[in-house]
């Protein structure tokens, strides 16, 4: 059996992201998502990603581990370069 753990979970809103909370929850995890559009996580913190102020000011915690499923959201090569760095 796995210890339940607190994970920030970013991109949790995404096809991918919304498996991954399903799946987190079911295990027994406590799972906060970090993101524009609400979802049913434990705790949701609506948050900038590609805006360092914008997780300063939101993220603030300690968390067992952080988890990304942040995809570009047009496809665009500028868009993925904003959510990678």
């Amino acid at each position: 059996m796995v210890e339940a753990k607190d994970i920030l979970l970013f991109g949790g809103t995404g096809t991918i992201g919304r498996a991954v909370l399903v799946a987190l929850q079911a295990a027994g995890h406590s799972v906060t998502a970090v993101g524009r559009t609400p979802v049913d996580a434990d705790v949701f913190i609506e948050a900038d990603v590609t805006s360092i102020e914008s997780l300063d000011a939101a993220v603030n915690g300690e968390f067992d581990t952080v988890m990304s499923c942040l995809a570009s959201r047009t496809g665009a090569t500028a868009d993925a370069w904003e959510i990678d760095h």
